[in-house]
């Protein structure tokens, strides 16, 4: 299902893998989920969109429905089931931090960083050559650089000027 991102003050998109139930058989926790999220305002299809995986019992189907979830760059993976856990797991090991990276820039250089919605944009002509020296600078670049060809679904939001 399709839908517009961040247009609210938390907005996502939860995938859910279910490692046995069918579909029909996972409905009436899918109402539940449903109905609890909508009590704290957030409704499919308008501020939330669900990215569900059913395995239907074949449990060697797991791993790679773990990783489309994780291609997908879903904000959260709901499931309850050791096996489905374990998958998700395997799938999210190589993930690299990029909110921890995010942080650190906006602590480190916040005069050289532009917000645009989701995105930031780097500009490493604003950052004085006495708080962080122009080597240390090329390095950083470089460093992002390699995470945002590396690693481009969980560095969209990055942007170097």
């Amino acid at each position: 299902m399709a839908g517009s991102r961040r247009t609210t003050a938390w907005e996502g998109v939860p995938g859910g893998l279910h490692p046995d139930a069918t579909p029909d058989e996972q409905e009436p926790l899918t109402k539940a989920l449903d109905e609890g999220l909508r009590e704290l305002g957030y409704v499919e299809g308008r501020n939330i969109v669900f990215e569900r995986r059913f395995a239907w019992g074949k449990q060697e189907r797991l791993p790679d429905l773990a990783a489309e979830l994780v291609r997908l760059n879903v904000d959260v993976i709901v499931t309850g089931a050791n096996p489905a856990i374990a998958a998700v797991k395997q799938a999210t090991a190589m993930i690299p931090d990029s909110g921890r990276i995010r942080n650190e820039l906006q602590t480190m250089i916040p005069q050289a960083l532009e917000h645009d919605g989701d995105r930031i944009r780097v500009h490493f002509e604003r950052i004085n050559e006495m708080v962080l020296p122009r080597d240390k600078q090329a390095r950083i670049r470089n460093v992002l650089h390699w995470y945002k060809v590396n690693h481009p679904v969980w560095f969209d939001w990055l942007e170097l000027v």
